[in-house]
């Protein structure tokens, strides 16, 4: 019951964690907001960064990558499997593959997410796929 006067408080919003969601969109336009110019490799780089913000080092198939590039609007190249196979720093391979059309990040993957963009790896647990 209010008195005369009073006003009620908004409820609070809470950030979306459901993809599609405003939250989620805000989210990933402030993730991809980068400075620099990045190739479209870099941006392949970034949805796997952007993965591993979320899941940790779970598996990613390229079909997620493509969802997360074009959930961002970004430009990724149409090789994505050749992209990560030869991805590597200082001689050091940044994914490994896990399984047919997967990759996983290694931990020198995780590192260079780590200084190139200041991600940590996520704790969500991946919902298991059908089939």
């Amino acid at each position: 019951m209010l008195l005369l006067g009073e006003t009620v408080a908004p409820p609070e919003k809470r950030q979306s964690e459901v993809p599609g969601e405003a939250g989620h969109d805000t989210d990933l336009a402030l993730f991809f907001n980068r400075e620099g110019d990045m190739k479209p490799s870099d941006y392949a780089y970034l949805c796997a960064a952007r993965h591993f913000s979320e899941f940790g080092t779970a598996p990613f198939s390229l079909a997620e990558i493509q969802e997360i590039a074009a959930d961002a609007g970004v430009v990724v190249p149409d090789r994505l499997d050749m992209t990560f196979k030869g991805a590597a720093k200082k001689g050091k391979k940044l994914f490994q593959s896990a399984g047919k059309g997967s990759f996983r990040p290694t931990a020198a993957g995780g590192l260079e997410f780590a200084e190139r963009w200041k991600v940590r790896p996520g704790r969500k647990a991946k919902a298991s796929q059908p089939g």
